[in-house]
């Protein structure tokens, strides 16, 4: 059973208690009320049927007296009116038989000069009885008189008010029970069932990552609930955090298991093939020079000898991964070193019929390693003039971005793939052409950049083209 139907029923069963008891209470207030109500009525009544009956007796006018009992016996059907000596006999005028159990109340009443009141005596069901002494002048006793009259009223009256006190409770009851299960879906259903679809898509999901809770339909005022569900909120986001942190560990580790493997592959190919490579580039070296009349022996050890030189520099290039150095930070005018691989790169770019540019202010001081960043330009550099192809362009931005260096490499070429874009930095993966890279370009650059403190970022242009994005502190952070 849902929570707000327990919550509902247990205050509609509080309520039903309560309201029931206070309806027991008003319905004996009234049941008292009525009880003395017709108490003083038929006190009333008789009191002025005593002072009838005497005075018809004192002047005996019995004829009188009979005929005022009959009237008021035809007015109220059931009243019961009747004379009696001392034993509860009916006398003269009263031709009545005197109901069973008169003479009880005759006795109880003794010589008593005050009425007898009671509700349902012996003999006398469903009525109330009034016993009154009848006196002469001198105080002589004449009789006594008895006057019943029904509790047909009284009794219709009780049920009517039981009846509207009973309808009264329920409603109250009703309406009770309608607010509580409003209030409650509100106020405690609606936020644990905020918190459990979340905590099911968390499930569902099997990662924080992935499960995004969802938003109320409207607000309502904090509470307990509201609380709740901030709190668990917040242990979530703490949470998340500890897994995105857990997940870039494991990334960590396993970049330096990569980088490991990298330098022991580096030192392994480095002894392994360095001087037999050294060997074989050198003889192919003499083929080419002892051989100029042999076009086609000269063409192959070109082959050779430059097949050679790129083994080399792939050895070259996984030793330089290998062990990379910390940064060296000192102040430097980044503007010079920049321009310098600029220039350095500005015969390869006309040799491939590339314009090659620079846009940057007359200085821009940071404190940075020199050679490194250098090699980022670099490599940044020989990427963006491998992209851009023959008749392409590429620009160079260097500006200065709050308190951080902005360096742009902005290249002519197809751009950059969305489903690349994530892979673009890792070791060994490149867009290039089948010998045409190692995939070890960028993921130098981004580990430079991050020992600087920086960033790195790829997005492309319009209409076509690619924008590598490279921010370095202009301070080193403490």
């Amino acid at each position: 059973m849902r929570l707000t139907v327990r919550l509902t029923a247990f205050l509609m069963l509080v309520s039903l208690c309560a309201f029931g008891v206070l309806g027991w209470s008003l319905i004996r207030v009234e049941r008292r009320d009525l009880r003395e109500a017709a108490e003083a009525e038929t006190s009333l009544l008789g009191r002025s049927l005593q002072v009838a009956i005497e005075n018809a007796m004192r002047d005996r006018q019995l004829e009188d007296v009979q005929e005022t009992t009959d009237k008021l016996m035809r007015l109220e059907p059931g009243m019961l009116v009747a004379l009696l000596d001392a034993q509860g006999a009916p006398i003269a005028p009263s031709t009545r038989r005197a109901p069973e159990g008169a003479r009880a109340l005759v006795e109880r009443l003794g010589e008593k000069a005050d009425p007898l009141v009671a509700f349902e005596p012996e003999g006398f069901r469903g009525q109330i009885v009034l016993v009154q002494r009848l006196a002469s002048d001198e105080g002589r006793s004449l009789g006594v008189l008895l006057l019943g009259r029904p509790l047909d009223r009284l009794e219709h009256d009780l049920a009517t008010t039981e009846r509207n006190v009973a309808l009264s409770v329920l409603l109250v009851v009703l309406t009770i029970g309608a607010l509580a299960a409003l209030g409650g879906t509100l106020f405690i259903g609606r936020p644990l069932s905020r918190l459990m679809g979340w905590m099911q898509r968390i499930r569902t999901a099997g990662s924080l990552l992935e499960a995004e809770p969802a938003a109320p339909r409207f607000m309502l005022p904090r509470d307990e609930m509201r609380a709740l569900e901030s709190d668990f909120a917040a242990m979530v986001t703490t949470l998340r955090e500890a897994q995105r942190r857990e997940a870039e560990l494991g990334r960590g580790i396993r970049q330096i298991d990569k980088l490991a493997a990298v330098g022991q592959l580096a030192a392994g190919l480095a002894h392994e093939i360095g001087s037999p490579l050294q060997v074989l580039c050198g003889r192919a070296r003499v083929l080419v020079e002892q051989n100029p009349e042999h076009p086609e022996v000269q063409r192959q050890a070109t082959i050779l000898v430059t097949q050679g030189e790129r083994i080399s520099r792939i050895v070259e290039r996984l030793l330089s991964f290998a062990r990379v150095r910390g940064p060296l930070m000192e102040r430097h005018d980044v503007v010079p070193l920049i321009r310098s691989v600029v220039e350095l790169l500005e015969y390869q770019a006309r040799r491939a019929k590339i314009s090659l540019s620079m846009k940057a202010p007359l200085s821009l001081v940071a404190v940075c390693d020199r050679d490194l960043l250098q090699q980022v330009a670099l490599n940044m550099l020989t990427n963006a003039l491998r992209a851009a192809r023959d008749g392409g362009a590429v620009m160079v931005e260097l500006s200065e971005e709050g308190p951080n260096v902005r360096l742009d490499v902005i290249d002519t070429g197809p751009g950059v793939e969305l489903e690349m874009k994530e892979r673009l930095f890792e070791q060994f993966f490149t867009t290039s052409a089948e010998g045409e890279g190692t995939g070890l370009g960028l993921a130098i650059v981004k580990s430079i950049v991050t020992d600087h403190g920086g960033t790195i970022d790829v997005t492309n242009e319009q209409p076509h083209g690619a924008r590598f994005t490279v921010t370095l502190p202009r301070e080193r952070a403490p």
